[in-house]
């Protein structure tokens, strides 16, 4: 999951590492015995991409772009985060699939970081603290 300023990271480093522009919303590529698999689509009213691919290249400067999902506040502005105790619904899913890896990847100080620059409600981060492992 990206915030829309990131997605064109993305597609640029598809671009160059496999050297097609204006992807589709499901592409299949092949470069010299490279694969990859990409898929975006909304979902939490945000743009995910899903990509599988064997060019190992590729995935180590995916990781370096550090795109960050978008903050728990801007996923669910309609929900008071600091009253949800346990994980449930789409809550749960996102948590586990979008938000759980990216935090979980954070030292303790990249996580100040990220909740000052990101400007967290107050709630928002009380429920990050109490679910984060």
């Amino acid at each position: 999951m990206a915030k829309s300023e990131n997605l064109s990271k993305v597609e640029w480093l598809v671009e160059r590492c496999f050297h097609k522009g204006n992807m589709q919303e499901k592409d299949r590529l092949y470069d010299h015995g490279k694969t990859l698999c990409y898929y975006k689509f909304d979902d939490l009213n945000f743009c995910a991409v899903d990509i599988i691919t064997n060019d190992n290249g590729f995935i180590s400067e995916m990781v370096d772009l550090k795109i960050e999902p978008p903050s728990p506040d801007e996923v669910f502005p309609h929900l008071d985060l600091d009253s949800y105790g346990s994980l449930q619904g789409e809550l749960a899913f996102w948590w586990d699939v979008y938000w759980g890896p990216f935090w979980n990847s954070l030292a303790e100080d990249e996580r100040k970081e990220y909740i000052e620059k990101n400007n967290l409600s107050p709630g928002a981060v009380s429920f990050l603290v109490h679910h984060q492992r």
